[in-house]
């Protein structure tokens, strides 16, 4: 057990900075909504277990990436065109706009596309914060909680 946690634990950053890769604002909120669920349920499994609690410093961690890496390809700055490029777009804001879907005008978006990429941005931590409770529910708040998810578990309830 205590390998799988190791594994876990040096695991988690790097699948985190994965789903980052993927950042588009079509795919945004399920990503960090999936991420809110990880970490709800590495925190309750493993860090509550020991009476710890990383689910802030996690949260803020995953926000930043997320930020750092969607703002970076909405503006286009040359660290990220490698992620532009991997998923088939003309630029950056080509992949956070269109996501190889839509048809958006990306040499000169509208001020109205503008506002809405803020707001867009700006609902980043409602979708890990979503994923965050959901998680809650799903795996419980504490480590004596089982959560809904005990209800369809093969293993029987331990006495308390």
């Amino acid at each position: 057990m205590d390998q799988k946690r190791t594994l876990i634990k040096k695991i988690a950053p790097f699948t985190a900075l994965g789903f980052c890769i993927l950042d588009s604002f079509l795919l945004d909120p399920f990503l960090l909504f999936i991420i809110g669920l990880m970490l709800t349920w590495v925190e309750v499994r493993m860090f509550l277990k020991r009476g710890t609690s990383y689910l802030m410093p996690l949260s803020f961690l995953t926000l930043f990436l997320f930020w750092s890496i969607s703002i970076s390809l909405f503006f286009n700055l040359s660290w990220v065109h490698w992620i532009a490029r991997l998923c088939h777009a003309q630029n950056g804001r080509d992949w956070m706009l269109n996501s190889g879907v839509f048809h958006f005008n990306i040499e000169s978006p509208s001020e109205l596309t503008l506002v809405i990429s803020g707001f867009l941005f700006a609902l980043y931590p409602l979708w890990l914060w979503l994923g965050i409770q959901c998680g809650y529910i799903l795996f419980g708040r504490k480590a004596t909680h089982r959560g809904v998810i005990s209800l369809f578990s093969l293993r029987p309830n331990p006495k308390p």
